[in-house]
């Protein structure tokens, strides 16, 4: 009886880290998926010379269902007006992950600590063309 005991109570915490490495292999799907929207988003600002309403509306569809999250917890600064060619244009992004461990109820973990941000701090090169007059 106390093998089977032992047993059980194994085979439950061999499941519990299954589980967490599940989830861990479909954080970094997730946040591979994200770091590709990213980059194309970036492409997007590298051209425009800024951050357009088209290219913000189109990074926070992608990260919304990469994530799983409401648009509106997506927070997205940075330059909004065009700058020429070879001019720098800065960006940042912030996203709340949530859940990062799916059995936190398991492992004694509050639900209100149970995420990360993701976070992109970035600065390209502009390539957009000044008119000339």
């Amino acid at each position: 009886m106390k093998n089977l005991i032992t047993s059980v109570a194994s085979m439950l915490l061999l499941l519990a880290v299954l589980m967490e490495f599940t989830q861990s292999q479909l954080l970094y799907v997730k946040m591979t998926a994200a770091d590709q929207a990213a980059a194309a988003f970036r492409d997007m600002v590298k051209v425009d010379g800024c951050i357009t309403d088209t290219s913000e509306s189109w990074l926070r569809q992608e990260l919304a269902k990469v994530f799983h999250c409401a648009q509106e917890e997506i927070t997205l600064r940075g330059t909004r007006t065009p700058v020429g060619r070879g001019q720098p244009t800065s960006y940042q992004v912030e996203v709340k992950v949530k859940p990062v461990i799916i059995m936190a109820k398991f492992w004694n973990i509050d639900s209100e600590r149970n995420y990360f941000e993701y976070r992109l701090d970035r600065t390209v090169v502009s390539e957009r063309e000044v008119d000339s007059p």
